[in-house]
């Protein structure tokens, strides 16, 4: 049984269409990325939850949006304690849930084979993933567990 995505939304495009919305919560606009056909696409805000593409769509097509939250960059750095503020914590929170949930995003992706499959900064295709764990468990029974569970 698949599984909701966290932070993708999936749209059928039509001729013409450049609007669509954000499903998702992010941290900064800069996280959102939008692909068309599984090229990224270019697009301006019209709100917190509104995207216009660059250019309307000239045929029918996927348009996907999704959240990329850095994995590589902390969004806060702590300097003291003295000055931790509740909307600090809760930003170094939210950046780990996220990246947390994009990771299963990808894995649910690409564990699928999901033509639409968009590969990620963090896993450019499922054999990374077994890769990784490789030497914990057997690729093969990784394999047999994880499309049991999905």
């Amino acid at each position: 049984m698949q599984h909701p995505l966290y932070a993708v939304r999936d749209y059928q495009g039509e001729i013409l269409q450049d609007t669509f919305g954000i499903t998702f919560p992010y941290l900064k606009r800069e996280h959102v990325r939008v692909w068309i056909d599984g090229m990224p696409s270019r697009f301006t805000w019209l709100s917190d939850k509104t995207i216009k593409l660059e250019k309307p769509l000239q045929d029918v097509a996927v348009v996907r949006v999704r959240r990329r939250t850095p994995l590589n960059d902390r969004l806060v750095d702590f300097q003291s304690a003295n000055l931790l503020t509740e909307a600090d914590l809760d930003t170094s929170a939210l950046q780990l849930f996220f990246i947390q949930q994009e990771i299963m995003d990808d894995v649910q992706l690409g564990l699928l084979g999901n033509p639409n499959f968009v590969p990620s900064d963090r896993f450019p295709d499922v054999g990374s993933i077994l890769n990784l764990l490789e030497g914990w468990i057997g690729q093969e029974h990784l394999r047999e567990e994880l499309a049991r569970r999905i």
